[in-house]
């Protein structure tokens, strides 16, 4: 699954923490708050 500009922007918050990944490592976690943040997750 691809992270397309409108699905990032369209990330709403939810009662736990969201994790939306593009399958290469790079996630965007959408916290209960409201805040954003990049993730690359790399080994």
């Amino acid at each position: 699954m691809t992270l397309s500009d409108v699905k990032c922007r369209n990330a709403r918050p939810g009662p736990k923490l969201r994790k939306i990944s593009d399958g290469g490592g790079l996630q965007l976690w959408v916290q209960p708050t409201g805040s954003r943040l990049w993730r690359l997750a790399y080994r």
